[in-house]
């Protein structure tokens, strides 16, 4: 399914991230002093480096992972890849989270809902990236401007409402799906969290992915560029 060096690295990294959370959390209850995680957190911190990986680490791999697998005619293209490759992902972070839920305590409706948080800003991501987007800079700029903005943005800018003007901007700290994923049962005006957060993201994915389509369907097939025609 990993066609390329980019989404072999990717694997990689997903399994590197989930690895060494498993490994500091069971060498913490062997005796080890490690800064993070604490055992009873596990899930929650393989659910944190899920969020990681798929919101910030893997969006940087997308463009070369597509460009490499676009092939001479264009290929699947990012409607195919990065939903396979988001499939593969989950396979392989099922026995983490699995290890995780055991020993942490976490419940099975607790997990389900951090992992459809996860899922859902996953297939945002792919979303964000669909079509002809994952070839474009800008996009790929504002992107990482509007994930920061959302994830550590919001959070610190209702600390600073809080601390500073004692403004009661608790919104703010609901947008990051950290939030979601690490405390799913939290309640808000509208819902549990992670309903909110999930029904959001994947609302957010619908449209994006929408677009794509429109756009695509709108504009004349050509090929995608090749990892060779792309250096030259």
């Amino acid at each position: 399914m990993f066609h390329s060096r980019p989404a072999r690295w990717g694997a990689v990294l997903w399994l590197g991230l989930h690895g060494a959370v498993a490994a500091g959390a069971l060498g913490m209850a062997g005796g080890l002093r490690a800064p993070w995680p604490a055992p009873s957190g596990l899930f929650a911190a393989h659910a944190c480096a899920a969020l990681v990986f798929l919101l910030f680490l893997w969006p940087i791999l997308i463009p070369a992972a597509l460009r490499a697998e676009a092939g001479p005619a264009g290929g699947p293209g990012a409607s195919r890849v990065l939903p396979a490759h988001l499939l593969l992902y989950a396979a392989l972070g099922v026995p983490f989270a699995l290890l995780g839920a055991r020993i942490a305590g976490t419940g099975a409706g607790d997990a389900l809902r951090s992992g459809a948080v996860v899922a859902a800003a996953g297939a945002c991501v792919a979303a964000a990236f669909a079509g002809g987007r994952w070839a474009s800079t800008r996009w790929a700029v504002l992107y990482h401007l509007a994930a920061w903005a959302v994830v550590a943005g919001a959070p610190f800018a209702y600390y600073l409402g809080r601390e500073w003007a004692g403004a009661d901007w608790a919104w703010l700290a609901l947008l990051s799906p950290f939030r979601g994923a690490v405390a799913p049962g939290a309640a808000t005006a509208w819902g549990p969290l992670w309903a909110v957060q999930a029904g959001g993201l994947g609302l957010a994915a619908a449209i994006l992915g929408g677009a794509a389509a429109l756009r695509g369907a709108g504009a004349p097939r050509k090929a995608l560029p090749t990892a060779a025609e792309h250096v030259k």
